[in-house]
């Protein structure tokens, strides 16, 4: 009898320890998964601001929505897709605070969502995080 029950509960450790696995796993795609993600925002606000820079009147630079653009990131190794995102973003003036002042800077504000098959939203509850990065862009004279 004192088999059984030690059994039993050995049994109930045994399914909680499966269930820390699993989160661990889920926990750790969605962590690789934002880190992507953060890559690839940051990389779409750094070329947006060498674009500023270079030409500020662009069109990807104009007030109001842009893309979106589907990026894939693929293993190094061997090519394999790891992650593939909707990169869109949105250009708009910056206030400035003091009556009859114009700054000549432009907010940029990144968002990434991941991807499932196809080209919709990954919707999947440990990876459908979208991430969002802001940049302000200031005009600046070339001597």
């Amino acid at each position: 009898m004192e088999a059984l029950v030690a059994l039993f509960i050995l049994s109930f450790g045994l399914l909680a320890a499966g269930q820390l696995t699993c989160l661990a796993i889920n926990s750790r795609t969605l962590a690789r998964s934002k880190a992507a993600a953060a890559v690839v925002a940051e990389s779409k606000l750094e070329s947006l601001g060498a674009l500023y820079q270079s030409d500020p009147a662009d069109g990807a630079l104009q007030d109001g929505p842009h893309g979106p653009e589907v990026v894939t990131v693929a293993d190094p190794g061997t090519g394999a897709c790891l992650n593939r995102f909707a990169v869109s973003w949105h250009a708009g003036p910056v206030a400035d605070p003091r009556p009859g002042k114009e700054l000549r800077a432009l907010k940029v504000t990144v968002t990434v969502a991941p991807l499932g098959p196809g080209q919709e939203k990954n919707f999947k509850a440990w990876q459908n995080k979208e991430i969002r990065v802001t940049g302000i862009f200031s005009w600046k004279q070339v001597p």
